[in-house]
């Protein structure tokens, strides 16, 4: 078995995680915080805004590079039926979901209970979904790329990695 080496493709998209990980803690404060009343529900909804406009821009962006990168070179090796599959199960959900916040934010205006209630039911799953999604890719994921994929493609998957970081 070969020597286990760290990528720049899977480290960089695990540090990524630490960054979406401090945005679900936002997901999370902000969705249970909206309905209070007052400043509180202000404050909330400009989180939450900011919250979704990183979703939109960094964490689109960081699946985009597992998708189009990582996970081809993966499959290359194990096929399409393995974690990979699973993963890009995953983002679909998410993105499904994240879609659904999108739709539900700007609609938040007086608190409803209504609104509220699928303000914090979404946001709640959106945050398991991911912290769960984020822990199976540090954990298991990116170690098994580290180990499968021929150091000459994972070069390639560093450059294309490189090439869409450029491109932002």
């Amino acid at each position: 078995m070969r020597q286990i080496a760290h990528n720049y493709s899977t480290e960089s998209l695990g540090a990524e995680h630490q960054s979406v990980l401090q945005y679900l803690d936002k997901l999370e404060k902000h969705s249970q915080q909206w309905g209070s009343g007052g400043a509180s529900d202000a404050e909330a909804k400009a989180g939450l805004e900011e919250v979704l406009t990183f979703f939109d821009q960094e964490l689109e962006l960081h699946l985009k590079k597992e998708e189009v990168a990582l996970f081809p070179a993966m499959e290359a090796v194990i096929g399409t039926d393995g974690p990979t599959h699973v993963m890009l199960i995953e983002h679909e959900e998410l993105r499904k979901n994240l879609a659904q916040l999108k739709t539900l934010v700007p609609t938040l205006s007086e608190p409803d209970g209504v609104l509220s209630k699928q303000l914090k039911k979404t946001g709640d799953y959106v945050c398991r979904l991911l912290r769960e999604h984020i822990e199976k890719e540090d954990a298991v994921l990116f170690p098994m790329a580290d180990q499968i994929v021929p150091p000459a493609e994972m070069a390639k998957v560093d450059q294309k990695v490189r090439e869409l970081d450029a491109g932002r």
